[in-house]
């Protein structure tokens, strides 16, 4: 015994100790004093080994007997997961006892035996009070992945669940019950990553490896995870709003949602486009026009800035856009038509003037090159919404023979004459035959006015340019005139250096009312 650690007379402080020891003194009871395995600590117990009481230089001695003594030795003594005891049993509700060791701790009921707790669990349980929190109605157990370690408190209503990666953390309340609902570490959510966080209005949040749930105390419990989730960070997770659902499947089958902010705010995912927020007067508006079974789909973007301060989101089939002043319009394709074009205060018959060839600036309108005005009206533009010019260049010719022609084709028109002279050619036209090949003279006419020496000249004019933010007011008021409001009229009036002003109009309609 030449251990410079231990007192020489450590047999005598054991048995000092064991005096104290209620129940100990039995008659014919034979007290033996011993070395511990580990070769630090000492012991003294009954013969029959059911009562211990343990010593070291660090923890005194202390007793251990019963139901805690027998789990402690269950475990491995010393050397197992709890280490020495550093108090004697101590006295709880209900006739239970608890006793605390190096690394752990053991409790015992009554009525259901003794349960111990250690390592990262057990730290645990000390930061969030102890006892308080809780007493052991569980041992540590492995979890059904075999990565994790749990243990139940307050007869299974809480849980402190460990794993090497997320470390210990509690679950308890309706958060913990929708863990356990949606598959305990199998789940959705995977292991939880924090403890409960308080939020406003006496809520709650926990997060988990992949995924969140949302306590409130008079609407319940709601749970979100994987893509959604991972959106719901990127746009600033409770700034963004707190869950009012669990995530839900979308009518089509293919899609999932979950709502926000009390039902203000969606995020929507389907594999194809991910994940995408719809929330405020966006967001009513691709509700009001049937969700994804909608003409728009799926969102394919968050909202983002568009032209001339408004805010547009797009869809797989077409975007809405919003200003404050216009309200959210939904913009698919549209389609703009030239409809008529003629001079100001006179007939709006090509016949009046002089042969004019129109040409839309910026745009592709090669199809009105030389078509005369009655095949109107003729589609100028079929695409997305942007500002679009509606500016022309004409090319008139001046004394040339193609107003010859004109004038003559006029001429009998309005007399009613027996015949016409066309120069430089001969031949009798019918009134009533003029009119029906008008649309076939005229440009024959500009063929023939191509043979003689035409003095023709170029007028740009300046265009008009017909705003995304105009074209998206205009369908605004067809969409709120409906079901007759299918076009939206669009006049312009220029004037040409040789003095003529035309009148030109257009009209505006989404392409599916064509």
């Amino acid at each position: 015994m030449g251990d410079s650690r231990f007192p020489a007379d450590w047999s005598e402080i054991l048995q000092h100790q064991w005096e104290g020891f209620a129940g100990a003194s039995e008659a014919g009871e034979e007290v033996t004093f011993n070395e511990m395995a580990d070769g630090v600590g000492r012991y003294c117990q009954l013969q029959q080994g059911e009562k211990l009481i343990v010593w070291t230089p660090e923890t005194g001695a202390h007793a251990l007997y019963g139901g805690i003594g027998a789990k402690w030795r269950e475990l491995g003594w010393e050397r197992g997961p709890l280490g020495y005891p550093t108090t004697d049993e101590i006295d709880c509700p209900d006739r239970a006892r608890i006793q605390y060791f190096q690394r752990g701790v053991v409790y015992w009921h009554p009525k259901h035996n003794a349960f111990e707790i250690h390592g990262g669990i057990y730290r645990h349980w000390l930061a969030l009070g102890g006892e308080r929190f809780g007493y052991p109605c569980s041992d540590e157990q492995e979890m059904a992945d075999g990565v994790g370690r749990y243990s139940e408190f307050d007869w299974g209503n809480k849980l402190i669940v460990w794993t090497p990666r997320t470390r210990a953390h509690a679950l308890y309340g309706g958060i913990g019950a929708k863990w356990r609902e949606l598959g305990w570490e199998r789940g959705p959510l995977g292991y939880p990553t924090t403890d409960e966080i308080d939020c406003p209005d006496r809520a709650r949040i926990q997060y988990f490896q992949r995924g969140a749930v949302y306590w409130y105390p008079e609407q319940g419990v709601f749970e979100m995870h994987g893509g959604i989730y991972g959106h719901w960070l990127a746009l600033g997770g409770e700034r963004f709003g707190y869950p009012c659902s669990d995530e839900q499947e979308m009518a089509d089958g293919v899609g999932r949602y979950s709502e926000f902010d009390w039902s203000n705010k969606l995020i929507v995912w389907t594999p194809e486009t991910e994940a995408h927020a719809l929330y405020g007067g966006i967001g009513e508006k691709w509700r009001e026009l049937g969700w994804e079974r909608g003409p728009l789909g799926y969102p394919t973007t968050d909202e983002e800035f568009g032209p001339e301060d408004s805010m547009i989101q797009r869809f797989q089939r077409g975007s809405i856009v919003w200003w404050e002043d216009v309200g959210a319009v939904h913009l698919g394709e549209i389609v703009i038509r030239l409809t008529d074009i003629g001079p100001v205060g006179g007939t709006s018959s090509a016949l009046a003037e002089p042969n004019v060839d129109l040409t839309l600036k910026d745009i592709d309108t090669s199809l009105l090159r030389g078509v005369p005005v009655a095949t109107l009206p003729a589609e100028i533009y079929r695409g997305v919404p942007r500002d679009i010019p509606l500016g022309f260049q004409m090319t008139e010719s001046s004394e040339s023979v193609d107003k010859k022609v004109l004038l003559a084709l006029k001429a009998a028109q309005q007399t009613g004459a027996a015949a016409i002279t066309v120069v430089p050619f001969g031949f009798m036209i019918a009134p009533a035959v003029a009119t029906l090949l008008e649309p076939a003279l005229l440009p024959m006419a500009r063929r023939l006015s191509g043979t003689k020496n035409r003095k023709s000249f170029s007028t740009d004019w300046s265009p008009k340019t017909v705003t995304f933010k105009e074209i998206a007011q205009h369908i605004a008021d067809l969409d709120r005139n409906k079901p007759g409001g299918l076009v939206k009229e669009i006049v312009i009036e220029m004037q040409s250096n040789s003095g003529a002003i035309y009148r030109m109009s257009f009209d505006i309609r989404r392409s599916d009312s064509c």
